[in-house]
């Protein structure tokens, strides 16, 4: 497996990324779950290799300026249904630098799915909201989201399920990010509170039943099937939307001196409001069962 810090990125961490194998792991998804009906051959742009021959591998492709996504769907389909090579480009950029950009690109917008939960499509640079303050300070990101994203498919990246994030071995990166991830991870937010503090004296027996549940979630390691890029259909079920479920909990749980300090601790974004349509929780149980059996891997 390679190592790169790559062209001047990732100062301070060891980053453990292979483009051939990550590619290759995802080929099969794109083979197995039938997902070339997501993304057609005419969707591709890729370039040919040594004059006028095709890529061999994603390696390969990338090198020669094909984006990585583009490079995967392309070695994906049958021979007969790829489409027409584009002319090798005529730049200066070395394969070395293509290829090391390629993996800047893919660990930024791995780790743009597990921190917002979607694919980058703002044009913005602002650190805390266009891009979290992690991905500059820690991961030198130094490009928008959109053009992150656009870096890596030449069609619009969204027809590329995120679940490819779960192919990438996160216990191999440094304790610096495994420890941001830990922090920071989308849809685990909105647990944190019902972790750090007792419901209020006078909560509900049912408001104590349901934070008994969340619970169970805070006490097991982090799950895929938690976040949203990645949630399971069993889960999507169970808590429907689940930031504003859990607001709605919130407010059963705490008192409003409590709630207002979360918001100070920037443990939540604000204060939750009073909305029936997300009462759900109502029906979580402390004895109810959780499958939890997708982890991440931050241990």
């Amino acid at each position: 497996m390679s190592n790169y810090p790559a062209a001047g990125f990732w100062p301070s961490v060891v980053i453990r990324l292979d483009i051939e194998r990550l590619g290759n792991h995802i080929h099969q998804l794109i083979v197995n779950r039938g997902q070339l009906r997501n993304v057609l051959p005419t969707d591709l742009t890729v370039y040919a290799v040594n004059g006028n021959a095709a890529p061999v591998d994603v390696s390969q492709a990338v090198s020669t300026g094909t984006k990585f996504f583009d490079a995967v769907y392309y070695l994906s389909c049958p021979d007969m249904q790829r489409p027409a090579l584009h002319p090798p480009l005529n730049d200066l950029i070395s394969p070395e630098v293509r290829r090391a950009n390629t993996v800047d690109n893919l660990l930024w917008c791995a780790l743009f799915l597990m921190l917002r939960g979607g694919y980058g499509l703002s044009t913005g640079k602002t650190t805390g909201t266009d891009i979290p303050n992690f991905l500059k300070s820690i991961c030198s990101m130094n490009v928008s989201p959109k053009e992150n994203s656009d870096a890596l498919a030449s069609f619009d990246i969204n027809k590329v399920p995120p679940t490819w994030i779960k192919l990438i071995r996160w216990s191999e990166f440094a304790p610096e990010i495994r420890m941001r991830l830990s922090l920071g991870l989308s849809g685990y937010r909105m647990f944190a509170p019902f972790k750090y503090y007792k419901p209020k004296q006078n909560a509900s027996q049912e408001a104590l039943e349901a934070y008994q549940f969340v619970q169970k979630i805070n006490n097991a390691k982090f799950d895929y099937s938690i976040l949203p890029a990645t949630r399971s259909a069993s889960m999507t079920q169970k808590f429907g939307s689940l930031n504003h479920v859990l607001g709605q909990l919130l407010l059963a749980c705490y008192t409003p001196e409590q709630l207002g300090e979360m918001v100070k601790l920037k443990m939540i974004f604000q204060l939750p409001t009073l909305d029936p349509r997300y009462n759900n929780w109502q029906s979580w149980k402390s004895t109810d069962s959780i499958e939890l059996i997708d982890p991440i891997g931050l241990d």
